[in-house]
């Protein structure tokens, strides 16, 4: 006696792998190097922003973007203009 067994496809998930953005190391899911946030910030444009955002007063959602802004901008110098030495 043959028993036949009849094999069923699995269902396909799509699955993107996350990664982590080379700029504020952030776990993100896509295929570039920096996270879609990072990848819309320019960096002239943050410096400019984070200067008129200086002045903020505490507890305000200008302090949040000032305070974000400095950390992105922050690990991006550190990545493209590294101090040697230090």
């Amino acid at each position: 006696m043959t028993v036949k067994y009849e094999l069923k496809q699995m269902p396909v998930i799509p699955w993107e792998p996350k990664r982590k953005c080379i700029v504020c190391e952030k776990w993100y899911s896509g295929t570039s190097e920096k996270c879609p946030e990072c990848s819309t910030i320019d960096y002239e444009k943050a410096l400019s922003r984070i200067e008129t955002l200086m002045d903020a007063e505490p507890d305000t959602p200008e302090l949040d973007e000032l305070k974000r802004l400095t950390a992105i901008v922050e690990k991006y110098e550190d990545i493209h203009y590294p101090m040697r030495g230090m």
